[in-house]
């Protein structure tokens, strides 16, 4: 149900970051907000897409699509 109420770009995301690991292999939390913060609605504050996008990041790695590697700040992202 929530599906149909989220954002058309938060639905996107995903494939997004998908898309760019596998072009890239991995990618920093910092390539990743540059290539999704302008994605997310205006109407969001830049705390609120951080954590928009932070979240997004911690379902995928539950879901076993990506993982984190070192430490949290400088994580780098890539396929399981």
């Amino acid at each position: 149900m929530i599906d149909c109420i989220q954002p058309f770009a938060f639905r996107l995301q995903p494939s997004i970051q998908l898309a760019y690991l596998e072009e890239f292999g991995t990618a920093e939390r910092k390539d990743l907000d540059k290539l999704l913060l302008d994605k997310l609605s205006s109407a969001l504050s830049d705390e609120q897409k951080i954590n928009s996008i932070t979240n997004l990041l911690q379902k995928m790695r539950r879901d076993g699509v990506i993982r984190s590697a070192g430490p949290k700040r400088k994580a780098i992202w890539s396929f399981v």
